[in-house]
């Protein structure tokens, strides 16, 4: 009996459970971190492979804000970049396609594609992970406008290394408040991001979907902006 079906679509794999009983099944399995998720990343700067690591504060509103060193009742954010290849930046047609912002991000030559294997699974980790490093996904206007912010003025996140030693929580927290408001709005269209694939052990059957080509990597043509 198939228990799943698999929807591959152009930016994301989704898998759907069939019955409830197997949907109870399936969100164990992933508490047990039992199914592995692998993305696709499209950035504006390198990343170097290995685990990284944040914490990310426990209110459910974007941004999420995260830091490097460890606060207490914030959570643990882990994901392992597997690999990271220099490619070219999305040509000009196929941005306006797919109605990519570039956010006025000031190096256009070049992008790299990572391949992240996501080891914990809050809302918007790699998103707000990947910003935290300086290598903001493109087309990300929520997050990549706080990375150039900080580029401009480091010590503008307060969770950042260059962070300041405030007086008190109030000094504290208008510093939170003022690199909350750096952050744009939530994306209006795609960012470079996909759910690429989806993989899991059960009854000892192993099952493993693959999404399909992520946008920056199609073909576009002039019909397309028809």
């Amino acid at each position: 009996m198939t228990l799943l079906s698999s929807i591959s679509q152009l930016q994301h794999h989704v898998v759907l459970s069939k019955t409830k009983e197997f949907c109870s099944v399936f969100h164990g399995l992933i508490r047990e971190k039992q199914v592995k998720k692998v993305y696709l990343a499209l950035t504006t700067e390198p990343v170097s492979p290995g685990i990284i690591t944040h914490y990310m504060r426990p209110l459910n509103r974007a941004p999420r804000l995260v830091s490097e060193d460890h606060i207490e009742r914030w959570h643990l954010c882990q994901m392992e970049i597997l690999d990271c290849k220099k490619v070219p930046w999305p040509k000009p047609l196929i941005t306006k396609v797919h109605k990519v912002d570039n956010c006025g991000w000031p190096k256009q030559e070049a992008a790299y594609e990572c391949k992240i294997n996501l080891m914990t699974g809050k809302t918007h980790q790699i998103r707000a992970q990947l910003a935290a490093i300086g290598a903001p996904i493109v087309g990300d206007s929520a997050y990549m406008t706080g990375v150039i912010a900080a580029m401009a003025n480091p010590s503008i996140n307060p969770y950042g290394r260059a962070s300041l030693n405030y007086n008190n929580e109030e000094e504290k927290a208008a510093a939170v408040e003022a690199w909350v408001a750096c952050h744009g709005k939530e994306p209006k269209s795609v960012i470079g991001l996909q759910a690429s694939e989806i993989s899991w052990d059960y009854e000892g059957e192993h099952h493993y979907y693959k999404a399909g080509v992520p946008w920056w990597r199609q073909d576009a043509v002039e019909s397309d902006l028809v």
